[in-house]
């Protein structure tokens, strides 16, 4: 031992006494050392881990895009959508007299035939709309919307609505229950309000979205976009933040920070203002956009008759082709309501829905909800209401608007996460928005694990109906591409399509939130999944919403349950069945 502390002290110059030495002040010394040399080797660690994390993470197999990538097939889904809604026409309605738009005051309603109505029968009526000083419209593009409904049985039901181009409508609705019932057509959007509502997407579109970069101490705010060009034209500068590997499923920029300690890396939040959204309202659009007035009439009472005591519903309803079982094409072209409410249940039209074991039938998968918040009500619902789940809440990255949720079901092994959809999300204001923000689909259901049957719902519309047509075109082609990539990973894929509401929180949210801009999306989801109809299901919900006069952006319970039912029924079959 002696020989071998000589040597060492000869060949090295270390004074081996100093190591061996065990004095209490010697060994009080080591451990301080000992700690103060852990913490500096965690601290490296961490900056690194840190600078990792922070750090864009560079997807080879997935090229740098703008928006213009897809020029060729988004401009074919935009001229076939002008051709469908006639959109240039209604363009050119350029509003100076309100008082020469449609007034539903003025207009009136008339039944088609005079005869006794039975449960089981197509009731029409003819709609005439009139301008403020009482002369016939002669030119359509008007947005209507009707329902029948009685709300002591909790019955609703929503009509169909046939633009004649001359201001003449005809509304058909079916007569599903027995008794008297209430007829409501509304007048709920001029052409003059959808010509603005389509002059503000194509001319406005998110131009005062700002995103925070913040390091340390510092902080500086610049303007964002979804269009790089549009975005460089706005803001003349031509260096850009590519957020595309952050953001993944939609193209994104932000003009990079000036300040030189500053880079895109340090992203901290984004920030929306609202006040330049109607500068470029005149007078006549504001007045008609935020009008109170939009049922036409007065409220029409009709009576119902039953063809017998047992026959108070309509039998033709009465389906028995299993939801599981009916053609996912038929879904997408769908052109009756899809269901109806009757003592506050919602049931489905087109295919038979019994839920009666949902336990059993989602026995070992996992549900993901990937959208808005919208779709976290959903996860939401299977926690409060279907309570013999025993489903608890788990808040992975701590509670936030744009944070990851899950809920764990352990009597069925069933799991359920919440994802948020990727920037623009309405204001991110997080902390952590880049690391939020980072992964891509197929990161997040990380299909390279085996978890049992993957279940995957979507809705990507509540953030983004402000953006241009065109930018939610290009979104919607980019998601398509994620959903070819997991077609082999997910045992369903749903999307959930636009549901109507007219927030009224403020003064110009009419304008802000038309209902007509959900058939818009609704075409362009339907144009853009074309190929892939056969694996993703559409979630119709704008007839629950339509039925029941929906105002707010988040459904009340009523309508969410009936939302989470009809999808349910798309998954759930025999119900003996043990998954």
């Amino acid at each position: 031992m002696i020989e071998s502390v000589y040597i060492s002290e000869r060949l090295y110059g270390i004074n081996m006494n100093y190591y061996t030495d065990k004095s209490p002040l010697r060994i009080r010394h080591l451990t301080c050392c000992a700690l103060f040399g852990s913490i500096y080797v965690f601290g490296i660690w961490l900056y690194l881990k840190m600078n990792e994390t922070l750090t864009p993470k560079r997807i080879k197999e997935i090229p740098v895009f703008s928006q213009n990538a897809w020029d060729d097939e988004s401009y074919r889904i935009e001229q076939d959508l002008n051709e469908r809604f006639s959109l240039e026409d209604i363009m050119l309605t350029q509003c100076t007299d309100a008082l020469l738009a449609a007034d539903p005051g003025q207009s009136k309603i008339e039944l088609n035939g005079d005869r006794l109505i039975y449960v089981g029968d197509t009731i029409l009526f003819n709609v005439f709309l009139f301008d403020g000083y009482g002369k016939k419209k002669y030119v359509g593009g008007d947005h209507l919307r009707a329902r029948l409904f009685n709300d002591s049985i909790k019955a609703y039901t929503n009509g169909h609505i046939t633009d004649h181009r001359n201001g003449t409508y005809t509304v058909q609705l079916d007569a599903i229950w027995s008794g008297v019932t209430h007829l409501e057509v509304e007048l709920l959007y001029t052409r003059e309000v959808i010509a603005a509502m389509l002059r503000l997407r194509r001319d406005w579109h998110f131009r005062d979205v700002r995103a925070i970069f913040t390091r340390f101490n510092i902080s500086e705010s610049t303007h964002c976009n979804s269009d790089d060009l549009t975005l460089k034209d706005d803001t003349g500068y031509s260096s850009l933040c590519n957020l595309f590997y952050w953001n993944s499923t939609m193209p994104w920029f932000c003009v990079k920070p000036k300040y030189r300690n500053l880079s895109c890396t340090d992203l901290s939040f984004y920030t929306h203002n609202w006040l330049g959204y109607v500068k470029t309202l005149n007078r006549c659009e504001l007045r008609l956009a935020n009008r109170k007035l939009f049922t036409i009439g007065k409220i029409i009472s009709i009576t119902i008759y039953s063809t017998s005591r047992s026959k108070r519903q309509a039998s033709f309803d009465l389906q028995t082709t299993p939801c599981t079982k009916y053609s996912r094409k038929k879904l997408w072209v769908l052109k009756n309501s899809t269901g109806y409410f009757y003592n506050g249940t919602w049931i489905l039209r087109h295919c038979k829905g019994e839920l009666k074991s949902v336990g059993e039938c989602l026995r070992n998968t996992t549900l993901y909800f990937w959208g808005d918040s919208t779709l976290r009500q959903w996860l939401y619902y299977f926690q409060s209401h279907y309570l013999f789940l025993g489903c608890t809440i788990i808040y992975p990255e701590g509670k936030g608007f744009f944070k990851r949720i899950q809920a764990y079901c352990k009597q069925y092994n069933l799991l359920l996460i919440y994802i948020p959809h990727n920037i623009p999300a309405a204001a991110a204001r997080d902390s952590n928005t880049n690391i939020t923000f980072a992964n891509t689909l197929p990161d997040q259901l990380n299909c390279s694990k085996s978890t049992g049957k993957r279940i995957l719902v979507i809705h990507l519309y509540a953030h983004i109906q402000l953006q241009s047509i065109k930018f939610f075109i290009a979104n919607m082609l980019s998601v398509r591409r994620y959903l070819e990539q997991l077609k082999d990973c997910v045992f369903r894929i749903f999307i959930k399509l636009p549901h109507t509401h007219r927030e009224e929180r403020y003064e110009t949210w009419t304008i802000r939130q038309p209902d007509y801009i959900g058939f818009l999306y609704t075409f362009i989801i339907r144009e853009v999944l074309h190929g892939l109809r056969q694996k993703v299901i559409p979630l119709n919900n704008r007839d629950a919403t339509i039925a029941t006069k929906n105002k707010d952006l988040h459904p009340n319970t009523m309508l969410v349950s009936a939302m989470v039912e009809t999808f349910l029924n798309y998954i759930c079959d025999d119900r003996r069945e043990r998954h």
